[in-house]
């Protein structure tokens, strides 16, 4: 069985994406996607899997 994750995005995420592709800048793309990891590490984690850990520490570093 494959496990699904969901994650909602907001705008300025949305943006950042968006910037790194036009922008082709791999370590930048590489950092967004070690922040998502992060994310869906301590999902696992926690007894709550909402879509509100995005903005957990408020800098998502």
């Amino acid at each position: 069985m494959k496990r699904k994750e969901v994650i909602e995005f907001e705008e300025k995420d949305m943006i950042e994406i968006e910037r790194v592709v036009i922008d082709e800048n791999k370590e930048e793309a590489l950092k967004f996607l070690r922040r998502i990891y992060k994310i869906i590490k301590e999902r696992e984690k926690s007894h709550c899997k909402t879509s509100h850990a995005w903005e957990k520490n408020g800098n998502n570093d």
